[in-house]
Formats: structure tokens, sequence, C-alpha cells
């Protein structure tokens, strides 16, 4: 509702046009593909047809070798080696349990995730490294840049592997086929696809979220004759080059890039430079704002990393400028990211209490509007750099986005606007997206553009880890035979995302029900060191099994329900994405929800249960230990 006690006039936009636009860009989007998610296919449906979508799903960076079947027995089984699975085998060692072996399986040939799988030109984070990058001061390591990219952050993960002994029971290569927990050994067997067995007495679960590729589900997909592949698998014997852009081969060739998301937005400018001629097939643009990304220098190591905690505080700083309503929050981070929230919630916070303290009766609505007039405040300032800095009106309205901030992730970039202004790149908008690939090309608002290759900058399966797991693909059978889908049919249940009940001596790094934080390697590290807190008090105390008792489990689940629904209005009117299941938003309550303290509130009720000794009081607890007890660190 807009009322004229509402403050706008000195707006320099009609905030009434604005919601209008926005309610217009998405009701066209929703029109051209109401199937939702189902647009999409996964790479592997389309590579049981078309052999050069099947060779997307494998490694290109390493090729598997020869081993022997791993039928041993480890104390620990970590699913997933990126940032999640490391930080799980780094606060495990620092828990000081002498002799324990911790084993890491991951379908990459080594550590780092997401900085594993994509390494396509110009990747880099997108929140800065030193709040990123995980165990900076307990490695001694310095980023060489605000926002480090792929190279550094694959070896920052290989370090950590080093540092913790994490390679030395390593399976790369191998993806986990089952879990299947037994009573009378008080261990899980753990199946691969590479004829593995073994047993461990703790499996973690770290579900990737960016690493198997989703394509979009359109005709002609096999009919191309040219070349094709996803960012993930970029494929440098093609286009020359390396992560660091300088793709010469690409000379000579016309290239269509199919989206614009994150991914796309870093790409774009190495493309646009090396190609013949570079097509941007799209239907959503992003918002781009000013990333200026830079050299790290002496005088922040000394000022900012230079005293112990120093990392800590810098990750807890950005949640609480960006996540949280507290007011004269000192910003340490001074980015976009934070530049965003300054404008949605702190500055916001002190006119909110100023109008509260008025008493007048309209003031909660007032509160309201003011929210959303500092939202829009913020996306006209992402439309006018657009303009400020794209010459070609067309083009520069075609990249404007209209939709609320925060419908999409944010983008921070310096070259990606300006490569439009190259002659030899050509954006072609469309809400209804690609709608066929012919022989020779691509044909997208109702134009057949031919190229010599496309490529796909289409996203991930969100959770493709995760869904195998819980939607009973890769089974994981608890106690007495229940499997994990089966006790999930109608929806998670979880104590603090971490644990499940009937599922003994199994923890989910970032799995549902816990928290969301913008930089989720936070989450992931409190996840970690909660976890390996447990394990070492059940080490000291004499525990073999562990498992949420089921009434602290229920509590806990009744108020993730309560909470639930929480922004599904705000979502349900954003252009679709992928936060909005494609625009499909379920409504009402369900147990798919997060903590509802926010992050901050969440750590904390974590770190109180450890500090004052009450964390296995949540669980029930059998049998003597079956790990040795630390050592003193």
């Amino acid at each position: 509702i807009i009322t004229t006690a509402m403050p706008t006039e000195r707006l320099p936009f009609d905030p009434k046009e604005v919601l209008d636009r926005y309610a217009v860009e998405r009701d066209l989007r929703l029109a051209s593909r109401p199937e939702g998610v189902a647009q999409f296919q996964s790479v592997v449906e389309l590579g049981r047809e078309d052999p050069r979508y099947a060779s997307m799903i494998k490694d290109p960076w390493s090729t598997a070798a020869p081993r022997p079947h791993a039928t041993d027995t480890v104390d620990v089984c970590v699913v997933g080696a990126g940032y999640g699975g490391l930080l799980a085998g780094a606060r495990l060692r620092q828990e000081g349990i002498p002799g324990m072996t911790i084993r890491l399986v991951d379908t990459a040939g080594d550590v780092g995730g997401t900085w594993y799988w994509n390494r396509y030109p110009g990747a880099m984070c997108d929140v800065e490294s030193y709040t990123y990058m995980p165990l900076l001061e307990e490695l001694g390591f310095v980023p060489s840049e605000k926002y480090a990219h792929q190279p550094e952050l694959l070896r920052h993960s290989k370090l950590i592997a080093e540092k913790y002994n994490l390679y030395d029971h390593a399976l790369f290569h191998t993806k986990v086929t089952g879990l299947t927990w037994s009573d009378l050994a008080q261990m899980w067997r753990v199946t691969t696809n590479r004829g593995d067995c073994f047993n461990a007495k703790f499996v973690y679960m770290n579900f990737g979220t960016f690493a198997l590729p989703k394509m979009p589900r359109v005709p002609g997909m096999s009919d191309f004759r040219g070349h094709a592949f996803h960012t993930s698998r970029w494929d440098y014997s093609y286009t020359g080059g390396s992560s660091d852009g300088k793709l010469n081969k690409l000379a000579g060739k016309r290239v269509a890039i199919i989206g614009t998301g994150a991914t796309a937005v870093q790409v774009v400018p190495h493309l646009g430079e090396c190609a013949k001629a570079l097509v941007v097939c799209q239907r959503t643009p992003s918002s781009v704002d000013v990333r200026d990304n830079r050299a790290t220098d002496t005088a922040f190591v000394k000022n900012c990393m230079s005293t112990a905690g120093w990392q800590r505080r810098r990750m807890e700083n950005f949640v609480t400028v960006a996540q949280t309503a507290e007011i004269g929050v000192e910003d340490m981070i001074k980015d976009g990211w934070t530049k965003i929230f300054r404008n949605l919630q702190q500055n916001f916070m002190n006119k909110r209490l100023q109008l509260m303290q008025t008493g007048k009766r309209d003031a909660l609505s007032q509160v309201h509007w003011m929210m959303r007039l500092a939202d829009m405040q913020q996306m006209n300032e992402v439309r006018e750099r657009a303009a400020s800095i794209v010459h070609d009106a067309a083009t520069a309205d075609a990249l404007k986005p209209w939709y609320h901030q925060f419908c999409k992730r944010p983008c921070f970039h310096d070259d990606y606007l300006p490569t439009f202004n190259r002659p030899t790149v050509k954006l072609v908008h469309d809400p209804k997206g690609v709608e066929r690939l012919t022989a020779n090309g691509v044909v997208i608002g109702g134009e057949e553009h031919p190229v010599d290759c496309v490529v796909f900058a289409t996203g991930f399966e969100l959770g493709g880890a995760f869904g195998a797991f819980s939607d009973g693909e890769t089974p994981i059978v608890g106690r007495n035979g229940q499997r994990l889908d089966e006790k999930w049919a109608d929806g998670p249940r979880t104590l603090h995302g971490l644990t499940t009940h009937g599922f003994p001596n199994m923890f989910m790094l970032n799995g549902p029900q816990s928290t969301f934080t913008i930089n989720f390697v936070l989450t992931l590290d409190d996840m970690a060191t909660h976890a390996a807190h447990i394990i070492g008090r059940m080490s000291r105390e004499g525990h073999a099994t562990m498992e949420p008792k089921k009434a602290t489990e229920d509590t806990y689940c009744d108020t993730i329900f309560a909470a639930s629904g929480r922004g599904q209005r705000f979502l349900a009117a954003c252009t679709p994405g992928y936060y909005n299941s494609e625009g499909n938003v379920k409504m009402g309550k369900s147990l798919r929800g997060a903590y509802p303290g926010g992050p901050l509130k969440f750590f904390k009720m974590l770190r109180d249960s450890r500090e004052d000794g009450t964390a296995l009081r949540e669980m029930d607890l059998c049998g003597p230990t079956a790990i040795a007890a630390p050592s003193s660190l």
C-alpha cells in the first residue's frame, strides 16, 4: 500500500511504476516457462542420449588411477572433500585424538569441492577471501587479493589437507553408493562405485552444492553439431588459455553462452575479449554492482590480520552487518555486500527506531514501506550503473534488473558490463530464454544465431548430493533398517540440522534445518566444530554411539515448523530463479525451514552447549568408547 504520508517525494523513481515493472517481468518469465524446475534436466539424463553430454559428467582435470579396494576400518568417513569436508577433518584433528583415522571420499580427483570443479576463466569467490577462506590463521595463509581466484582457492584447500594429514586415507574419484549402520558392530558400512566396502565409526555427510551441472530442457540439444561444454567442465583444449583467461584458440570462433548468472558474469569478459564473436543469451539480467578487487597489501595484513582471533571476528562482523538488525556496527568488510546491507539494514534500522518512537498509528506500515523503498533505491543504483557504462541504450536497458535485490544472489564485477561495449559482443534478451538448438546454432528471440561453440552457464542441481542421499538414490540405512528417505518422507527431521534420530554417529554439515549465512563457510565451520566437540567428548567419557533423543529432536522440529513460511510471499513475488524454485513457491508451514533466531543466535546456542558441558545431554549415548582418549593440546 502506498500512501501520501510515506516518504517518496525525493526518490529518483516512482515506486508504483517500479513495483508494476517487477510484476510484469515476473509474469513474463512465469508465463513462458510455467513448469518450474522441470525446465532443467540433469546432465546425466542428457548423457544417456548424447556422448558429448555424458563427457560433462566426467572429471576433466585428472584421471582415476587403479587402486586396491578399501576393506578396512576407519574412525571417521567424511563424504565430500570441499571446504566442509576439510573443516570436518581439521576440527577433528584439533580435538587431539591420537591415531584417529579420517577418510575423505569424493568423486573429484582431489580436495577443493567447488574450486576443484569450477576452473572456468575468471572464477573467483564472491565473498571476500579473508572472510570466506577458512583456517587462514591456523595455516598462516595470506590471500593475494581481496577476492581470490580459483587457482589460489584450490591451492589453499590442498594446504588444509596437507596440514591436517587428510590425504593419508582419502579416496578420490570415488562415489559413495550406500551407508548402512550395524548395531552389532556399532559402525557404518560404506560402499562405493569402485568396489570398496569398509567400516567407519562415524560418518560426516557434506552434501555438495555446486557439483553436478544442470542443463536447459529445450529441443535440439543433440542436434547441435558444434562444440559444447558446461562452465564447470571447461574445455581448455578447445578454447586455449587458462583460468586467468587468454583463450587464444577462440580467435576465429563464434561462441554463444547460455545463462547470465554469477558464473556467466565472471566468464563473459574473457569470452568477449578472445572470441571472434560472442552471443550472450539472457532471459533475466543479474544485478551487477562494483567489485573493486585489489591486491592484499602489507598495511592490511599488519592492521587487520595480525591479532589472534582476527578471522573469526571478521566473519562474525560480516554476519552482523549483513544479517542482523543491530545498529551502529562497524563495517570491517567495506565491499559491495556490506554496502547493500548498510542501506537495507543498518541505516534503515536507525530510521525505524526514530519512526517507532513517534508512536504514530501507522508507524509499522511506514517502517515496512521504508524497507521496500531502500531496496528499490539500491536496485535503481544498479540499473543506473548499467546505463552509465553500456553505450548502446537498448543493450543497457536489457541489462537492467527489475526485481527485488534478494530475489537473486547479487553479483559484483568491474569488467562484465563494459564487455557489452565490444563490437564483437551481442546481448540477446528474451524472457522465454533459448527456444532450441539447431545443427548450426542457438535460436532465441525467434532468430537463429550461428555459432561454433555453446557454453552452458546454466548452474547446478542444487543440493545434488543431498538429493541423492535424501531421496533414496544413494541409500542411508540406520537403526532397524530404517532408511533416511523414508524417515524424511514428510520433511527432514534433525537436531540443529546436524544429527538425526535413528542414525547413530552420523553428522550432516550442510543439511536442512540449521541456519543460513551469505558466507556459508562460516556455517560449515561451526557445524564441523560442534561435531568434533561431540566426538571428543564421547572419546573422553567412554561412549561408542550417539544420536539425538527423539523428544529433543521433536521439540527442535516443532520450533522449525512453527517459524517456517517466513519470506514465502516475498519469494512468490520474485522473478523465477533457484531461490524460489523457478517461481513455484510452496506456501504454508513445513519442516524445511532454518533456525528462526538467525545465524549468530544459532552459533551461540551450539557454543553455549559446548562451553557449559550440555552438548551430550541432548543425545542418547551407548557403549564403551571405540577410539582412544585425546592427548593434551
